[in-house]
């Protein structure tokens, strides 16, 4: 008798698992605007190119080339990805409410257009490198890149305002702010967090790099980095506004206002 309701135990479980791994995996939202190539990596399987109107899963990894990507969220939130930009969306709860995503490398244009974004945005995570953004009811434009080897976040905040996490320090960024942060291992093996904010974008790049150390280099690869990033989005030929799709070949994911970012002197 033990052995039978041992052997009844194994083939439940072995079903359940079946089951469980053909499961249909809970959709994110799908490909509104694409261009140039755009190539999904989904947690098992085959990676797939993807086209317009291209569903997007929990757990999916997307990466761009040469191209960009808009991807419309199943709450009609926005995702736009430029090129070489690598993103996954790790978990996707209660129709995005509870949200985690993680930026790889590249960069990335958010905006929430939620009625309850201001209540349920600090369930919504980015992670970038060694820091976190937890956004309120916000539109932002977040970039991943290096500075001495140390990755760091670089972000900048259309409306609403985020929450800017790296390791030990903390820092809101509000309505046309920029936020950089890293988390710097120190002499001795401690681990630090660095965090700089403020409107004007030369004044924050001079205090992170201050406060990095190797003032020069650090200010070279930041003004770089954000370089990039501004002209990332200049280039891109989707644009939206309110959440929807303009023709005029300019980048203003901004409902309700907002301002594009400035490049660095």
């Amino acid at each position: 008798m033990k052995v039978f309701f041992q052997t009844i135990v194994a083939l439940v479980l072995g079903i359940g698992y079946i089951l469980a791994a053909h499961a249909t995996p809970l959709e994110v939202g799908h490909v509104e605007i694409m261009q140039g190539e755009v190539i999904v990596h989904p947690l098992s399987g085959l990676s797939r190119q993807v086209g317009n109107g291209t569903q997007i899963y929990e757990g999916d990894t997307i990466e761009t080339t040469d191209g960009a990507v808009v991807i419309r969220l199943t709450n009609d939130s926005v995702l736009e990805f430029y090129d070489y930009s690598k993103f996954t969306f790790q978990e996707y709860r209660n129709n995005g409410a509870k949200a985690k995503y993680e930026l790889h490398q590249g960069a990335v244009t958010y905006t929430n257009l939620e009625q309850h974004a201001k209540i349920e945005g600090r369930d919504i995570k980015f992670k970038a490198g060694t820091s976190l953004v937890s956004p309120i009811g916000t539109g932002f434009r977040l970039n991943r890149g290096n500075v001495g080897g140390f990755p760091v976040a670089v972000v900048f905040v259309n409306f609403g305002q985020v929450n800017l996490q790296s390791y030990n320090k903390n820092a809101t960024v509000n309505s046309g702010e920029w936020g950089i942060g890293t988390v710097k291992t120190e002499t001795g093996g401690r681990k630090n967090g660095h965090i700089s904010v403020g409107t004007d974008l030369n004044t924050v790049i001079n205090d992170f790099a201050k406060k990095f150390g190797k003032k020069a280099e650090a200010k070279k690869s930041l003004v770089q980095l954000i370089s990039n990033f501004v002209k990332r989005s200049d280039d891109s030929t989707s644009s939206h506004k309110n959440g929807k799709k303009q023709d005029n070949g300019e980048v203003v994911v901004t409902p309700g206002g907002g301002e594009k970012p400035a490049s660095p002197n």
